[in-house]
């Protein structure tokens, strides 16, 4: 058996994520059944996690197809954990972390890693966005269709087409015509004098669609050769580099050619690739033309892969810094070759405006707009950048035989408290605290019954459909043993 998982975290508090297109009657591992018409909801905070699993036999894909919704960015991992190989004998993780349908492509090129062919542990998967999409290999004019959205097809290792004997290089060219996920099964070793090393260090890589939008350098591949449990086994890594045509790439600073490249792709006459097996140390790649680029290594039973500085085609926003330290940037990658900011629409004049990061003046619509010489020019989909939480202190006393009861409630705003977002952020230490989901009260009792004080502290946000504010309050309890009442009695 093995766990096929979609499992995504949250970045940013408040996240509500939406999952559905489940297949039907797909039974989760916890037990749960869901079908077509199920839709899930889950709300979670920063740092927070959630996972869909199941428990599957490889003739099930049960959560292949899944479409998770975020109104907040999120990161998702989808795949399968202790996946059976071709051979039906070996297992491995074959997982990988996705992206959102609006950065795919419908061009895809893909180079063999180290396993052999004859495996059939190099191959890819194709997984539709929309449904009656039409999938051609090498330049083929005959169409694989896959009829429905969340459908996939395998592409075997037979369409690999050999660029380059002396330096075991392959490659495949995939186009669709609707933006589609591409994912590509792999292993980290030759089968060698035993086929059980091929199967033992499979891999998937999401493969990066083709877009003039990539870099030109990508100088982020530390020991490409080491892996943390043993410094002293060499790893076989192949350094695989694609590149628009007519390119001039270096490798730390030597021009790759002869038995490394370029190569010509079956199908598409606008990219090439390169290929440097035998890798170590630290790789810097350079290239005169937007490139992008992958590794695959392993040793006997061990694999492992991945892609950098692939996923631009399109100019994505992310923020960065934090409220309580007042240090906020908003930034694009730094690979293009002008930018100007926008605010709510209009130009944006603070500082940054024309770089590729920015420190915003506070809550509002923000996206950029990018040229890259030769490419055009583009524009980011809309970031939008919530308020800094208010913080605020409230100081109770109270006695220690009753249940002390707090209604959240804004100090500086006029939004109306969401009650289902109250959150306690930290308990106390001297009693319990609960959150009444439907009217957002919160009840502290005491556990603690020599104590004379305790703190805890909540969070909520406001309802508003664009920019609800968001407040952390403190609550600083002085407990009593007894109230002190002066008065007077009379007969």
């Amino acid at each position: 058996v093995y766990k096929r998982q979609v499992w995504f975290i949250a970045t940013e508090d408040f996240t509500t994520v939406t999952v559905s297109n489940f297949k039907d009657n797909t039974m989760l591992s916890n037990g749960t059944v869901v079908g077509a018409t199920t839709v899930h909801t889950v709300t979670l905070n920063k740092g927070e996690s959630y996972i869909y699993e199941t428990i599957s036999d490889q003739s099930v894909s049960d959560l292949s197809g899944v479409n998770v919704k975020s109104d907040k960015p999120i990161t998702l991992t989808y795949g399968d954990f202790n996946m059976v190989s071709p051979n039906l004998s070996n297992n491995d993780i074959f997982m990988d972390q996705s992206i959102p349908v609006d950065r795919l492509g419908t061009e895809y090129i893909l180079m063999k890693g180290n396993g052999n062919l004859n495996t059939q542990m190099e191959q890819a998967i194709v997984v539709a966005t929309q449904d009656n999409t039409n999938v051609y290999v090498n330049g083929s004019t005959t169409p694989i269709n896959i009829a429905k959205k969340g459908q996939y097809v395998y592409i075997e290792s037979s369409n690999y087409v050999l660029a380059n004997a002396a330096s075991d290089a392959y490659n495949m060219y995939i186009r669709t015509d609707k933006n589609a996920y591409v994912y590509q099964l792999l292993a980290g070793v030759d089968e060698g004098s035993s086929a059980a090393n091929s199967y033992a260090s499979g891999g998937m890589n999401l493969i990066p669609p083709l877009a003039c939008l990539l870099p030109q350098t990508i100088d982020e591949l530390p020991y490409v050769d080491s892996v943390p449990y043993s410094s002293s086994i060499a790893f076989n890594t192949r350094i695989n580099i694609i590149t628009q045509k007519g390119s001039t790439v270096k490798l730390n600073g030597t021009t790759l050619s002869g038995n490394y490249g370029p190569f010509d792709v079956p199908g598409n006459n606008t990219w090439e690739t390169y290929t440097y097996p035998q890798a170590t140390g630290n790789i810097k790649i350079e290239s005169t033309n937007a490139v992008t680029a992958g590794i695959a290594g392993g040793n006997m039973a061990v694999g492992y892969g991945g892609y950098f500085a692939g996923f631009n085609s399109i100019p994505v926003v992310s923020k960065g810094g934090d409220c309580d330290k007042e240090n906020l940037t908003l930034e694009v990658d730094d690979t293009y070759d002008s930018y100007q900011w926008y605010k709510n629409g209009q130009p944006y004049t603070g500082t940054g405006a024309n770089t590729y990061k920015i420190a915003p003046d506070g809550a509002g619509s923000y996206y950029v707009k990018i040229i890259k010489n030769n490419c055009g020019t583009m524009d980011s989909p809309v970031y939008m950048l919530q308020p800094c939480p208010i913080k605020t202190v409230l100081n109770v006393d109270t006695g220690k035989c009753a249940p002390l009861k707090v209604m959240p409630k804004f100090a500086a705003s006029q939004q109306a408290v969401d009650p289902k977002s109250v959150i306690i952020v930290t308990r106390p230490a001297n009693g319990t605290v609960t959150v009444d989901q439907n009217t957002g009260e919160i009840t502290y009792t005491l556990t603690n019954t020599s104590a004379t004080s305790d703190t805890f502290s909540f969070k909520f946000q406001g309802i508003s459909t664009t920019f609800p504010d968001v407040e952390v309050i403190t609550v600083n309890i002085t407990l009593k043993d007894f109230d002190v009442y002066n008065g007077s009695a009379k007969a």
